[in-house]
């Protein structure tokens, strides 16, 4: 039994098990400013939670990030985002056969483009015809959301008051060497994070101080 919990966990068994009970596609959701926001996203569900925990382990081992939901029965690992997609979608695609093959490979082409563009870029006519090819695809499953893909030619600038914007909240230039991203492609600025992080370690610094300085119950 330890010998067999010991083994490299293979990849191919993974694949096996996304192309029985796992899915790849998009969601459409309209968000702020009349806005729509199309995700790439990964899911798997299943009530047999050991299986979901060996396909957790065998991801994990590939880096290929995981995030787990559960409600009642259900086990879930669901991932979603630009760059997790990519990751996904290079990894798995070798493995994969037959129609989820096919639904990695659109998503894969979606990310890439996406990702090869400035981020907020008005959806091309090229991924707006994946996005549709994937619930054709799917067969109406994993292109979750009753918005049409059209809509997406009905908002040709994609967050225009976002990428309009020159500055942060705090009045922080975007310039260059003051942008980072984030894994959904969002601009994050520099000196806003750097901030941030220096008052967490305060914070932290503060509490084990006032936690020394604390006399301890036992001390009579």
């Amino acid at each position: 039994m330890d010998d067999q919990q010991e083994r490299p966990l293979s990849l191919d068994w993974a694949a096996g098990l996304i192309v029985g009970e796992g899915c790849f596609g998009f969601t459409l959701q309209r968000k702020k400013h009349n806005v729509v926001r199309v995700t790439p996203v990964f899911s798997i569900g299943m009530k047999d939670q050991e299986a979901i925990d060996t396909l957790d382990r065998i991801l994990k081992e590939h880096d290929l990030p995981v995030y787990r939901t559960g409600y009642g029965e259900m086990h879930t690992i669901q991932v979603s985002g630009l760059k997790r997609l990519k990751r996904y979608t290079d990894v798995l695609h070798p493995a994969l056969v037959g129609q989820k093959k096919e639904a990695c490979r659109i998503v894969g082409l979606f990310v890439g483009r996406r990702l090869a563009r400035p981020y907020n870029s008005p959806y091309s006519d090229e991924e707006i015809e994946l996005v549709k090819a994937s619930r054709l695809n799917n067969a109406g499953k994993g292109s979750r959301g009753k918005l049409s893909p059209d809509l997406l030619r009905e908002n040709p600038v994609f967050a225009e008051h976002q990428t309009a914007k020159t500055h942060c909240p705090q009045g922080h230039e975007y310039s260059p060497d003051n942008v980072a991203f984030s894994n959904t492609g969002a601009r994050r600025c520099i000196i806003c994070d750097r901030a941030s992080k220096q008052r967490h370690y305060e914070r932290r610094r503060e509490s084990s101080e006032t936690l020394r300085s604390t006399p301890s119950l036992n001390e009579g």
